[in-house]
């Protein structure tokens, strides 16, 4: 962005989003470190996102219920969270549990249900802040332990 008489604009901190108009914006917002203009004068800052939709497997949690015979997904979400971890580390190292958000379903059956033998349920896990995507359903074969 250059002024009329062509010289660089050069906009303190402070001016950022107070309405100064968007001229003010784009060089100084540069400089400070990655952030573009969006025609609105939208300020957002350019951090790629890491897709996630492409996991398909999961390690075999282990599960244990007080009484398998009524599991609920309550019981079974925690339980999921060290091997749903260790799936989006292998994506990119970098993504934390807050990177993601993931939901077990029951395959063809109504909660609760009864995990004494083998069952298989369904994750599906989903990208927030640095991590984007959502995986198809990922089958687990669950037992009680």
């Amino acid at each position: 962005l250059r002024k009329k008489d062509h010289t660089p604009l050069r906009v303190g901190a402070a001016a950022l989003g107070t309405g100064m108009g968007n001229t003010l914006i784009m060089e100084r917002v540069l400089y400070l470190g990655g952030a573009v203009v969006e025609p609105k004068g939208i300020i957002k800052h350019i951090v790629a996102k890491i897709n996630i939709s492409k996991i398909n497997k999961l390690d075999k949690p282990t599960i244990h219920v007080a009484d398998p015979t009524k599991t609920t997904p309550e019981q079974l979400k925690p339980q999921f969270k060290d091997v749903v971890l260790k799936a989006v580390k292998a994506v990119n190292s970098s993504l934390t549990e807050s990177d993601f958000d993931y939901f077990i379903e029951s395959k063809g059956e109504d909660w609760p249900i009864n995990i004494t033998n083998d069952k298989t349920v369904e994750v599906q896990i989903e990208g927030k802040n640095n991590a984007s995507g959502q995986t198809n359903p990922i089958d687990v074969k669950i037992k009680n332990s």
